[in-house]
This record gives C-alpha cells, structure tokens and sequence, in this order.
C-alpha cells in the first residue's frame, strides 16, 4: 500500500465438492444393537442422484451407506447412517463423502461398544401406582392374597427359564420391634385360570428358602401368600399395576389365616421376573471319517443380529444367544470343506447340533484297507507321497484301515506308497471327494493278519445301510476310525440297518458311503 489505495479483483471458483458442518456419532454402544450416525453436509454446485457417495467407517472398516439423492446448489442435506456392530471395544468412527476425485471426511469419535447384555428382568403390568394391598397388606395383622398373571401380560416365549420373581414397593416407617412372617407358593396353570379360594394346595412353595425353576409358561402363572404378625404397619406400599380383575386379598387384625376370606378386589401388583438371559446351540463338527474338524467357524445370523463360534480341536463348540428370540440361519465352514447351511430355532430352548462336513471341489480323502490273505493287516506303514515326496505317514488300525486328507488336488502327482509298492490315485474314482485304494500283502513281506472276512456283501443309501447275507450271521459295522458302532445279528437275504448319520463306515471291509 505504498502508493496509496490498490484495487484486487479475485476471480472465485464454484465449489464443486462439499463441506461437512457437523457430525453425530453416539458414545456408546452395545454388540448385536444398532447404532444410527447422522451427518450434515453443506453442497457447492448441483448433483444428481447417486453421482456422489456417502459412507460411514469404524475400525476404518466400511460399515454402513446412506441414499445419496439429488442436491442443489449452495444447499445443506442431512445424512444417516445405521450400522450393527458385532465386535465389542472403544472404535473410532467417521463419514466420508465423495464425488469424483473430492473428498470430504470427518474427524474421528470414539464410540465405546460393549459386550451384549440381556435384559434380565420381565416387567408385567406397568406401574400406576403405590398400594398397601400387593402381595401382602401389612396394615393388619394379618392377610392372604391371591394373584392370577395372565399368559398373555407374562409374554415370554415357551421354554424360558424363570429363575425369580419381584415385586416392589417402599416403605415409609417401620416397627423395629415386629418380625413379620411371609409365604408364598405358585403354580403354572392352564390359560383361563379362575380363583380357587386361598389354597396352597398342589402349589411349589417360593418362600421360606426354597428355590425353583419353571422351564415353561404353559398359561398363567398363579401366586398365593400369607403374612402374620401380632401388630401392623402403615408404612409398607407395593407397586401396583392398572390390571383389575384377576387379584383377590383377605386381611383381618383379629382373624387367623385360616378363617380369612378372599373377600376385597384388589389391583395386580406389578410383577418382575427374572429369566435366563441366553441360549446356547452347541455340538460336534466332523468329516465323513468321522475326525474332528478344528477350526471351522460356526455362524448365526438373523438380518444385522450376528453370533459366532470356532470348533476346538476335538471339533466341540458352543454359542451363546442372547437374542433367542429369533430363527437364525446357521453356516459352518472350514478349509478345505464345503458350507454347511440349516436354519435354527431356539423355541424350545436350547439346541444340540452335530454336523458332518463334505470335502469342498478340488479337494480329497484316500482310505482302504491292508490285507495279507484275505485278513486285515494292523500297525502296517502307509506313506501319502506328492510328486515322489512324502507328505504324511500312517499306520493301518486293527481292522487294517488307513486314510489320509483332506488335501488339495492340484497339478501334482499323489500317490500311496504300501511299502512293497507305490501306486497313483486316480482322481476319475473319486466319490463325493473320497476314493478308496486297498491293497493285497504278499506272504513274504512278513506281515501278521487279524480278523477274518465275512461272507456278506453291503452297500449304503440315505439314512441306512443294506446287507445281503448268503446265511444268519453278526454283522459288525466300524466307522471310519475304526471303532465299532454297531453289531447287529441279520438272516439271509437283505436286511436294512436303519438310522445312520452321513459318513463312511466298514462293513465286512467294504467302504459303504451313507448320505
């Protein structure tokens, strides 16, 4: 400005991007909950419909997409994104907005995702005021109240689990000097259950240290209890629910329990139950060797409720749902398996399954069995070599089986070295990724035999396996590892064994394949 006043033109440019004004992003959160993020973003120069996107990331991991519609020019829009998450800890969240090579992304929030918590409690009736006449009425001396709880207010799904029962009050003042005694029974009744008078009889008592657990509401759920005392107190209130109709109460200062009367309509108290807070689906996940699958991960899902589980070595798992409610599709996989899918319901608590995986495409299993003379050949050393190399050793069990895999097919040469002499799998025999190669001993390799064969023939078919016996004779039927799962006594001509789970077992040394 050294020579007195300067005019500067400035030429500005559109702003064809965005500019983020501001972010909500949520403190906290919990797993199998959803979360909803909004986001508020100021245009510059009009945009169609989906010519831009909108995402939101947490763990830097894409989470979630909003619609993306239509903008004006020098317009504010309002953005949300709804997300699921399935992993518990502190996570930083952000938007991002893009249009062609522009992006506009927000600072970073942390939200604190904690472990899924089951909502212990059942609340029946809500609470509309506070009473002396609940479950008791200690303003006399003494009482008896029935309650009827209907299936309908109870609400919970068959099987669940009550482990206690509430009711709540207050109490104003109190008489230090007087104990008052209470009892309580309860029965599961059949829906529509009518007042009975004030009898315990053929009810589980409650109260007086004794604990039960119902495993399903069949209908309605009846109360009975009794509170004696020599003196009152005006002090005590319970929570009482707005339901009339299905509560009735004797109370008297100068009557016994046994000459009171169920005589004075009275309100629900409101009732609080607590309940088992999950489910668990376990079982057993194995090949049709009937070896454990390590490793394999098991899935629930129901839209964005998601529950995992990995099979341990023995290929045991167990998944806990707190979300029991629903039916979840279920998934097993594994390397080198093909997915196993089933749909599961925790209706009538919880589940027991085992599943049995087939061999993915591209992969094997070879098994058979060693013979010197027509009898099985135990401890006997059997090489799985590829192109000449070797890959794993076995020795044959005490019917003589061997069997190695899975593995992957590839370009490679497999072969099963038997110690005489090696011999090519030949891939073009191979039955639902398994093929069988047994081998005949010579006498001079010095081998010791055990067993004799049957004169039976067998096959198998979905469910069951069939003999054909020549003559009455005891069929025994292995697994795949050898250990004897049934022996059955059959008469000439064919017989069905019933009731087999999917996989490969040895009848009279024959592999016979139950789908």
């Amino acid at each position: 400005f050294t020579g007195g006043s300067i005019v500067k033109n400035v030429v500005m440019q559109d702003a064809t991007g965005f500019n983020i004004v501001s972010t909500d992003v949520p403190a906290t959160g919990e797993v199998n909950s959803p979360l909803t993020v909004t986001a508020q973003l100021l245009n510059g120069v009009e945009k169609a419909a989906d010519s831009y996107t909108a995402e939101l990331y947490v763990a830097d991991q894409l989470v979630a997409t909003a619609e993306t519609p239509a903008l004006a020019d020098n317009t504010a829009a309002d953005f949300t994104f709804t997300f699921t998450p399935h992993a518990a800890g502190d996570m930083e969240a952000y938007v991002k907005f893009t249009v062609g090579d522009f992006v506009a992304q927000s600072e970073g929030d942390t939200i604190a995702i904690a472990e899924e918590v089951a909502s212990s409690f059942k609340q029946v009736g809500d609470h509309n005021k506070f009473d002396r006449s609940g479950p008791a009425n200690v303003y006399y001396n003494n009482s008896k109240t029935e309650l009827i709880y209907r299936k309908a207010d109870i609400d919970l799904a068959p099987g669940t689990p009550i482990k206690t029962v509430k009711f709540k009050g207050y109490v104003s003042s109190t008489k230090a000097s007087e104990t008052y005694t209470y009892n309580g029974w309860v029965s599961n009744e059949a829906e529509g259950a009518t007042f009975n008078g004030g009898s315990s009889e053929g009810m589980t008592q409650i109260m007086a240290n004794r604990v039960e657990t119902y495993t399903e509401i069949k209908g309605d759920l009846r109360f009975y209890f009794t509170c004696e005392a020599s003196k009152f107190n005006s002090g005590v209130y319970f929570e009482i629910s707005s339901i009339t109709g299905q509560a009735k109460q004797g109370r008297a200062d100068n009557q016994a329990l046994d000459q009171l009367t169920l005589d004075t309509n009275i309100n629900l108290p409101v009732l609080y139950i607590a309940v088992d807070p999950k489910r668990t689906i376990s079982g057993r996940v194995y090949n049709i060797y009937s070896q454990s699958v390590a490793g394999a991960k098991v899935t629930l899902k129901n839209g964005d409720v998601e529950y995992y589980g990995t099979t341990d070595k023995y290929g045991n798992y167990s998944v806990d749902v707190i979300k029991y409610g629903y039916d979840y599709a279920m998934s097993v996989t594994a390397d080198m398996y093909a997915e196993w899918t089933d749909s599961v319901s925790f209706a009538n608590g919880n589940v027991s399954q085992d599943v049995c995986l087939q061999l993915a495409e591209g992969y094997f299993c070879v098994s058979g069995y060693v013979t010197l003379n027509g009898e099985s050949v135990a401890d006997h050393t059997v090489r799985l070599l590829k192109d000449g190399v070797e890959v794993e050793q076995k020795t044959t069990n005490r019917l003589g089986i061997y069997w190695f895999g899975p593995y992957a097919i590839g370009t490679k040469n497999w072969e099963i070295d038997f110690g005489p002499s090696t011999v090519s799998i030949n891939f073009e025999t191979m039955d639902g990724g398994t093929i069988q190669m047994n081998y005949e001993l010579s006498e001079h390799t010095g081998v010791a035999s055990v067993g004799a064969a049957k004169g039976i023939d067998a096959y198998g078919i979905a469910g069951a396996i069939v003999v054909k016996a020549a003559e009455a004779t005891t069929v025994n039927v292995y697994n795949a590892a050898g250990a004897l799962v049934r022996s059955v006594a059959v008469e000439s001509g064919n017989t069905r064994l019933e009731h087999f789970t999917p996989g490969i077992y040895i009848v009279n040394k024959a592999k016979v394949v139950v789908r």
